[in-house]
């Protein structure tokens, strides 16, 4: 069972990197931190599956910030060519 604070991050991925950069990118750090934890504390009995969990966050995280990332690029690429046409 996840705490509040734990759903509060799966959140923040969901919600993706384009509103609070800064906010999104402490969550990802904050579910690497997860990772650590799990990993060393493998005894517990939940640990496998919040693992798992945790490492889906995190590719969705990845993917999240990849679209964000070339979303600003084919921005700023078509603002810069609409300053160009406009000299």
């Amino acid at each position: 069972m996840f705490s509040i604070y734990e759903y509060q991050l799966e959140l923040k991925i969901m919600e993706g990197p384009h509103e609070d950069l800064r906010g999104y990118l402490a969550a990802v750090d904050e579910l690497y931190n997860n990772v650590e934890f799990f990993t060393l504390n493998g005894s517990f009995k939940s640990s496998g599956s919040a693992l798992n969990h945790v490492h889906g966050l995190l590719a969705k995280a990845m993917a999240r910030l990849e679209e964000e990332f070339k979303r600003l690029l084919v921005t700023q690429r078509c603002f810069g060519f609409a300053i160009c046409c406009l000299c």
